[in-house]
């Protein structure tokens, strides 16, 4: 109906996690969350059914390439992107370090990054590292 607020269905909401994800409160960083069970169920049936090399020539290759492709497009679409825009990667951390790392070559020494004082260290810790290859890191 048009003119009525719209309303959020918490109940709803939890139920699409675990049960135990509603049983404290984690206000400590990004480190790690729960997730909803559907996650968990994809993943599941990810590992049981073509946890192998992805586009290999055979058909669990194939099938983990497909559902692989299909997760970037679905996360391309969800942050209105191009699946080509889209990186996953094991943690920010980890996919910060290697952009850090593979723009390093291209900056001579001296060149500064600039970082926030207010970065979490998922993105703040990969520039700080700079620091030991000779680029000036200002906070």
């Amino acid at each position: 109906m048009t003119g009525m607020p719209a309303t959020f269905d918490v109940a709803f909401a939890r139920s699409l996690f675990p049960d135990t994800c509603w049983t404290w409160s984690f206000f400590d960083n990004a480190g790690g969350s729960f997730v909803p069970n559907s996650v968990m169920d994809h993943l599941a049936r990810y590992m049981r059914e073509c946890q192998v090399q992805p586009g290999g020539p055979f058909g669990p290759g194939a099938d983990a390439r497909k559902r692989m492709d299909l997760g970037r497009t679905r996360m391309a679409q969800l942050i209105g992107a191009t699946p080509e825009e889209v990186v996953i990667g094991p943690s920010t951390s980890i996919n910060t370090y290697v952009l850090a790392r593979a723009l390093r070559p291209l900056w001579a020494e001296d060149d500064r990054v600039i970082v926030s004082d207010q970065n979490h260290e998922a993105n703040a810790g990969a520039w700080h590292r700079l620091a030991e290859t000779g680029i000036d890191v200002v906070v």
